[in-house]
């Protein structure tokens, strides 16, 4: 008996896919490369479908190259991406810092104005009683 079986690749961009710059096994260059569903459809003699896979890579926006999304180069890459940036940490922190401290003197003008606006009320109820 003679069986064929083939192999169909598709990649699919994902709608507001991760983007990486990494150096293309392809190109020879660095390149950017996005993220793509990767669908592999299995065949028997090349009309059936037997079964199909889906994963995550990155395809090279220039050649079409496919990289693995475990490959050292895009968990390098990804790592770089999601890194945070020190110096706007620094600035993030000082802002809140500013932020926190003008509630602060905002909350403690307030109370001064109650504690005045109460002992205001309080020294127009005794004249008009009659006790000062």
């Amino acid at each position: 008996m003679f069986f064929l079986f083939g192999q169909k690749k598709r990649a699919k961009r994902i709608a507001g896919a991760r983007a990486i710059t990494v150096r293309c096994p392809h190109c020879e260059k660095p390149r950017v490369f996005v993220e793509v569903e990767l669908e592999r459809t299995y065949t028997a003699y090349v009309m059936i479908d037997l079964w199909t896979s889906k994963d995550r890579a990155f395809g090279c926006t220039e050649c079409g190259e496919i990289l693995d999304a475990d490959s050292d180069e895009a968990v390098a890459a990804l790592a770089a991406l999601d890194a945070p940036d020190p110096k706007a940490l620094a600035k993030q922190r000082a802002a809140l810092e500013a932020e926190r401290a003008a509630r602060a003197k905002a909350r403690e003008a307030e109370q001064e104005q109650r504690d005045r606006d109460v002992e205001d009320e309080l020294a127009a109820l005794k004249k008009k009683l009659g006790r000062e």
